[in-house]
């Protein structure tokens, strides 16, 4: 019988994505995703790997909001006690870096026609958020990425 695993979580860092790099440089970011559901809050590891590992460890950090879809994996070892543990976790395939609040506020601000915004020597219009903004991509199966 067949079977399929994707799921897509939409929350907020629980803390800063840690990036590794193995011995054969492939770059590895484990992060967990914090998701409201009514009064509770489920804690999400979730684990990116290649181009992706690399940008979620550069742009984001502890509180931002995320959109990740993945597959579920499950991890299992033997404690030090000898017993056996397991635990899942999602693996991405692909994520989306969502505006906070603040940086929203800036962008209809920066709409505004009565402002005229930050600008350059050159009179060029220059955005405040261009660090913040947002961010899609997808990984490939060989750690590329597919640029939409």
């Amino acid at each position: 019988m067949p079977s399929f695993s994707n799921i897509t979580i939409v929350g907020h860092l629980a803390r800063s994505p840690d990036l590794r790099v193995t011995d054969q440089g492939l770059d590895i970011t484990k992060f967990t995703v914090a998701v409201n559901h009514r009064k509770e809050a489920a804690f999400i590891d979730c684990t990116s790997f290649g181009k992706a590992a690399q940008n979620i460890a550069k742009y984001t950090d502890k509180g931002d909001p995320i959109l990740i879809n993945g597959y579920i994996q499950q991890e299992r070892w033997t404690a030090k006690d000898g017993s056996p543990r397991n635990k899942l976790s999602v693996i991405v395939n692909a994520y989306q870096f969502l505006g906070r609040g603040d940086s929203e506020k800036e962008i209809r601000k920066m709409d505004d026609p009565d402002n005229d915004g930050p600008s350059d020597n050159t009179g060029n219009f220059v955005s405040k958020i261009s660090s913040e903004s947002q961010f899609v991509a997808t990984a490939t199966e060989d750690g590329d990425e597919v640029p939409f």
